[in-house]
């Protein structure tokens, strides 16, 4: 007696699995000309977004820690959409240009918000900044006083282990 797997549905255009213990992985592939996937049917599998290929080539760069390179290439680019302004984040992040790059992956997200990669990116910066981002380019009154106790409470620490980090003080 051969052993079944699973079934045709023909009401929904189907092939439905009841045993996933095939003797072999299915596998079916999804795609288009901008996103391709293998999925098996135990859930297992992998997708990749194709990009152009010379966004394939900054994202290289940034990876392989060009990023002089990177940026030439990025500037040599003349279609401003949301993956080069994710790009141009990622290359902002790996240079500690923090700001740039959040502005960066948060017009990314704008750009095209149902893209999940982006909008992870603005998230995990989104978090990351907590209260320490300087939002619209000044220091505000408090951040100073802040700064400035924070300064000389670190050095009434020094001088009482032996140390002076503000002389004047």
């Amino acid at each position: 007696m051969k052993k079944t797997f699973g079934y045709f549905d023909d009401a929904n255009r189907e092939y439905v699995i009841t045993d996933p213990a095939t003797p072999w992985p299915w596998i079916n592939y999804l795609g288009n000309e901008d996103f391709f996937s293998l999925i098996s049917n135990t859930a297992g599998g992998y997708s990749k977004r194709v990009y152009p290929p010379e966004y394939e080539q900054i994202k290289r760069c940034i990876d392989q820690g060009n990023t002089i390179e990177a940026q030439r290439l990025l500037q040599a680019v003349t279609k401003r959409d949301a993956h080069w302004y994710y790009l141009s984040g990622c290359l902002a992040l790996r240079n500690g240009m923090y700001n740039d790059a959040y502005n960066f992956f948060r017009t990314a997200s704008n750009k095209d918000p149902q893209n999940d990669e982006y909008r992870a990116a603005y998230m995990r910066m989104e978090q990351q900044a907590g209260g320490y981002r300087n939002y619209g380019g000044n220091m505000q009154q408090q951040d100073c006083c802040n700064c400035c106790s924070n300064l000389i409470i670190a050095d009434c620490c020094c001088e009482c282990l032996g140390g002076d980090l503000i002389s004047c003080c």
